[in-house]
């Protein structure tokens, strides 16, 4: 009899597991409502009760007021088909990730990764945001589960953004960069915002996450905008309010920097973050880093008229508390970082500067290195919206795109008048960057299902490839060797040193590869001797060419040579301002 049940529950369970391929069903979820036909025409501007929807250039502008809850409604009327379009993007990642899994794996997708996110944020919030959120789902159709799900994150919350301040006199600007999955760009919404009891505010975010405060400007001349630096966690605190709410609090009511500080007073963050936040009124700023317990203040008060961040932090104490060297994140901001350095100018300022700084593809001398985040520039494959704010006026430009957003038409927005104009054409590229970006739209969400075959389809690996493309190609065979043939990879990497010399990635890649592939010898010391010389080097890639290079002399009875590199490496690893847990041994 005991045998038998448990056959039945093999079975059982075997049944629900093959069944569940793609049981992630947004889409098919999503009710229709009776509010439709309520929506009045007035020639190009949908109403609904308080609210309104009008597209400018493409970009939906919508404008909501009252409650929470009739906020959240008039948003889910009047971009009910805009927001059912975006949350299929979530079903399509989401059932795109179970198709990688193993079968036995694929049942706990929905109970071990998708449900608690939305517990974890429903905790979270207070009640006027489950208000906005109950109104947004009765309006929409969509339930109020995946608009926990888009509250929390969906799970990819990886912001990885710059951040620019600078003041000139009595004038303050505020520019920001959001890198994020390509694919989101054309999500791109305005939403202005006039809260009972609460100052009228403005934010340009992302369909997908339509409650979240990303970056924001508020009619008493106060703008936010939010770096992630998701490397660090502590789950204590993961009962707070998301900043990413917070920054809407902070639009609603602060009225100057001093406001914000008294706010984040004892404010606990679950991962790191920097806050930028400016002041047109009294033409200043500030970028907070927050940590899981420390809060840093950098202050334009107190520094010089221009302060900067990427994801990552300045303080050296919050570094050496809370990054590791060795965190991917981390190697992107080395580069990242130096470009910022050297792009920044005291002497100028203006909106045309500051644009032109969010356009920047270069990186190392070269002009157009449409690369991938890691390699440096500060326009991007990833960057889909620049943005700058311009407090004292109350406008803001901004640009946006499924990858290198820098380069796309730069619009120029008054939130005091909701009028919206071309300011700056789009930059040419070439025509072969276009071809990749559309590649580039589900590529990342590819690399993290195991899909590659998909991606080098679509490469072609007799032409002159982009940088962004080799380390695509490289990023697949480090995780998955038989993928593509090391000589092929070795040979594209050779043609990129020969057109950029000067940038330590490329020969980094190449001698992983023929340190993996134990290659020729010689071959590898001069490539680990020439990436070491390069103007940039990140530091995790410094460390990991000094254990390389101990490893090979280990390996080849070179005691002495060994004894050198395993110092030089601890050595280096002592001088960092980050945190390092053990020396190489």
């Amino acid at each position: 009899m005991k045998k038998k049940i448990i056959i039945l529950l093999i079975i059982s369970v075997s049944c629900s597991l093959l069944s569940c391929k793609s049981f992630v069903n947004i889409s098919g979820e999503i009710e229709n409502t009776n509010f439709q036909d309520k929506i009045l025409l007035h020639g190009d501007i949908k109403k609904f009760e308080d609210g309104s929807l009008r597209y400018e250039h493409g970009v939906p502008v919508l404008r909501v007021s009252g409650s929470y809850y009739d906020m959240g409604l008039q948003y889910g009327v009047l971009l009910k088909d805009e927001l059912g379009k975006a949350f299929k993007d979530f079903e399509n990642i989401y059932n795109k990730l179970i198709d990688s899994l193993p079968l036995y794996k694929r049942g706990l997708f929905i109970s071990g990764f998708i449900n608690p996110i939305i517990k974890k944020t429903k905790n979270r919030l207070p009640q006027k945001y489950k208000d906005e959120i109950k109104g947004l789902s009765e309006g929409s159709g969509i339930p109020e589960k995946y608009l926990y799900l888009s509250a929390g994150g969906g799970g990819f919350l990886e912001f990885a953004c710059s951040v620019i301040i600078q003041r000139d006199e009595n004038r303050i600007l505020h520019g920001r960069i959001l890198d994020w999955y390509p694919a989101m760009g054309k999500s791109t919404v305005i939403v202005e915002y006039t809260p009972e009891h609460a100052k009228k505010y403005t934010t340009i975010g992302l369909l997908h996450y339509p409650t979240l405060g990303i970056s924001g400007l508020g009619e008493n001349g106060i703008s936010t905008s939010i770096n992630l630096i998701s490397y660090i966690k502590n789950k204590k605190n993961n009962r707070n309010l998301p900043l990413y709410y917070m920054t809407r609090e902070i639009l609603e009511s602060a009225d100057n920097i001093n406001d914000v500080d008294k706010m984040l007073t004892g404010f606990k963050a679950d991962i790191g973050w920097l806050l930028g936040v400016t002041d047109g009124h009294n033409a200043d700023g500030a970028i907070f880093e927050i940590g899981t317990d420390d809060i840093n203040k950098i202050d334009l008060e107190k520094s010089t008229d221009c302060i900067w961040g990427i994801n990552g932090f300045k303080d050296n104490e919050m570094n050496k508390k809370y990054t590791s060297i060795f965190d991917k994140k981390a190697v992107i901001n080395d580069p990242r970082r130096q470009r910022w350095t050297e792009s920044v100018e005291l002497e100028n300022l203006g909106v045309d500067y500051l644009i032109n700084i969010l356009s920047d593809t270069s990186f190392e001398g070269y002009s157009q290195y449409y690369s991938e985040v890691s390699r440096g520039p500060i326009n991007s494959s990833k960057n889909i919206q620049s943005i700058v704010f311009d407090n004292v006026n109350g406008v803001f430009y901004f640009a946006y795109g499924e990858g290198f957003a820098g380069l796309e038409n730069f619009y120029k927005y008054d939130t005091k008048t909701s009028e919206m104009t071309l300011y700056r054409e789009k930059i040419e590229r070439p025509e072969k960057l276009e071809n990749f970006r559309k590649l580039n739209e589900n590529a990342l969400i590819d690399i993290i299902a195991g899909d590659y075959q998909s991606i080098l389809d679509k490469i072609d690996l007799d032409s002159e490839l982009f940088p962004v493309e080799v380390e695509m190609l490289y990023n697949i065979w480090k995780d998955d060797n038989e993928s593509i043939a090391p000589t092929l990879l070795l040979e594209q990497l050779d043609n990129q040193i020969k057109r950029y010399p000067d940038v330590c990635a490329n020969y980094y890649m190449k001698a992983k590869i023929l340190y993996k592939t134990s290659c020729n010898s010689d071959k590898l010391l001069i490539t680990i001797e020439k990436a070491l010389v390069c103007r940039i080097v990140p530091a995790s890639r410094k460390i990991e060419m000094y254990k390389m290079l101990s490893e090979y002399y280990k390996n080849n009875g070179k005691d002495e040579k060994y004894e050198y590199y395993t110092q030089l490496c601890n050595d280096f690893i002592k001088s960092l301002n980050t945190n390092y847990k053990d020396n190489y041994k």
